[in-house]
C-alpha cells in the first residue's frame, strides 16, 4: 500500500495488544489503512523488486499451469516461486560483537532475524545440510562482515 511505510510506527502505537516481532506487525483486517488501493506487482521471471519493507505488504505464489493429460509430467515444473528476501544496512551499524555472533549464526545455519546489524532470534538452525567453515568463508567475509572478497 503506497506511502504505508511512513505509518509504521503508527501502525504499532495503535495495536499495542497485537502480539509483533520490531519488525513484523500482522495488521487486523479491519485496520483503515487496508481500505486504501494496494498496488499489484507482477513480477516475471528474474525480476528483483525492492521496496521498504515496514510498507504494508503481502505476496502469494504464482498459480501452477493446468496440468493436460497429454503433458509429460517430467517437463511440468515443480518449483511454484522461489524468492530471496534481502536486506542490507550499513556494515558500521553492527558491533564486533554482533558480527561474531552473525558469523557464529552463519557458520551454524541458524536463522535470525532480517536486520544484519543486529541478533534476534540466533538459535533457529536451517534443516539445510552443508553449512560450514569452507563452504560459508565468502559469505561470512561479504555478507557478514561487509569486507569484499578478492576472486
Amino acid at each position: 500500500i503506497s506511502g504505508s511505510h511512513k505509518e509504521f510506527k503508527a501502525l504499532k502505537d495503535r495495536f499495542p495488544g497485537i502480539k509483533h516481532f520490531n519488525d513484523y506487525l500482522p495488521i487486523p483486517r479491519t485496520d483503515n489503512i487496508l481500505k486504501r488501493p494496494p498496488i499489484m506487482v507482477s513480477c516475471q521471471a528474474g525480476d528483483l523488486c525492492l521496496w521498504d519493507s515496514r510498507t504494508v505488504h503481502c505476496n502469494t505464489p504464482g498459480k501452477p499451469l493446468p496440468v493436460e493429460k497429454k503433458c509429460d509430467p517430467e517437463k511440468i515444473d515443480k518449483l511454484l516461486r522461489l524468492v530471496c528476501y534481502v536486506c542490507m544496512t550499513p556494515a558500521t551499524k553492527a558491533t564486533n560483537e554482533v558480527i561474531e555472533k552473525r558469523k557464529k549464526a552463519v557458520l551454524r545455519g541458524a536463522t535470525t532475524n532480517h536486520w544484519p546489524h543486529e541478533l534476534a532470534g540466533g538459535g533457529r538452525l536451517a534443516k539445510t545440510p552443508g553449512f560450514g567453515p569452507d563452504g560459508s568463508k565468502y559469505i561470512v567475509n561479504e555478507l557478514v562482515e561487509g569486507k569484499p572478497n578478492i576472486y
